[in-house]
């Protein structure tokens, strides 16, 4: 991995500590990173999915040393996934955060860091919940392995219109995919702080037992959940920059004007918003990761 500015602060949205006193607690050094694990336990399904989960491991490391190299401005703000975003606190905690981060590094603004499902739930507290004064703390949002990453490509799942996405949905979760599409997949085991402990299944015997078709079931309930309330035709008020598996097709950019296109296997990824146009670069993960650059 390339170098990390440690002048910047990081968020990433997600579990980070299933042992720290309350949720969103820092990271220490010696503890285990949950939805990290996660990846690891549920991609043993193949030798490129589990390369493909190296690679978010790797850079979710890369990212918390960062923050311990800066001081404190790596924060983790924890979400139950299978919630939708108007029954999880998350929003509320992450603006608190925000405003806590940019007042503690001289009003810098955060790049905020989400990781799979998150990333759904991040951009609908930019559309629905936060205000101005908020969204102009964020600087922009570095999207990690986003949900279905790479099939098809990660900015047309976040940002297209519905019949894409439902589509998108069937053809995933109904006949199974040869490109492990679910770098996505590691959320199925993380991301749950929020609920009581007795609510939890035990987290060894749940990965042990759960199937690629599973975790796809599940990410799907929740990815409606989160879609629904999502506004897919208006595009994020901040940069988003969408980071992949390594070694999976790249673009440098993604232009969104009409027409929709007829097969979602089809470049460039096309959506016309009501506000203009604009672009979302994505990057793979095996490039360097240059945070100075957005």
């Amino acid at each position: 991995m390339g170098p990390l500015s440690a002048s910047l602060y990081f968020d990433w949205v997600a579990s980070l500590d299933p042992k720290a006193p309350r949720p969103g607690h820092r990271i220490e050094p010696d503890f285990t990173n949950f939805g990290i694990k996660g990846v690891a336990c549920l991609l043993k399904v193949g030798r490129e999915c589990v390369s493909t989960a190296k690679v978010y491991w790797d850079m979710i490391g890369q990212l918390e040393r960062a923050g311990f190299r800066a001081g404190t401005n790596l924060f983790g703000v924890p979400f139950d996934w299978r919630l939708p975003p108007t029954e999880n606190k998350l929003c509320a905690d992450l603006a608190r955060t925000l405003h806590l981060a940019t007042n503690d590094t001289a009003h810098r603004k955060a790049i905020v860091v989400g990781h799979s499902l998150g990333n759904l739930q991040i951009l609908y507290c930019i559309q629905k919940v936060f205000g101005p004064e908020t969204t102009s703390l964020m600087r922009a949002l570095v999207a990690i392995a986003p949900p279905f990453a790479g099939s098809p490509q990660v900015a047309r799942v976040l940002l297209s219109g519905a019949e894409m996405v439902s589509r998108m949905i069937i053809t995933d979760a109904g006949e199974g995919s040869s490109d492990c599409t679910s770098a996505c997949t590691s959320d199925c085991t993380s991301d749950c702080t929020s609920v009581a402990k007795d609510e939890l299944p035990n987290h060894s015997e749940r990965a042990e037992r759960y199937s690629p078709t599973d975790a796809k079931s599940e990410m799907v309930a929740a990815y409606d959940a989160s879609l629904e309330l999502l506004d897919i035709w208006r595009a994020p008020p901040i940069p988003v920059v969408c980071y992949m598996g390594s070694g999976k097709p790249t673009q440098t950019s993604f232009l969104y004007t009409e027409p929709w296109p007829k097969n979602m296997n089809e470049e460039p990824c096309v959506t016309q918003y009501e506000d203009g146009d604009g672009t979302v670069p994505l990057r793979s993960a095996g490039e360097e990761l240059l945070f100075d650059e957005l």
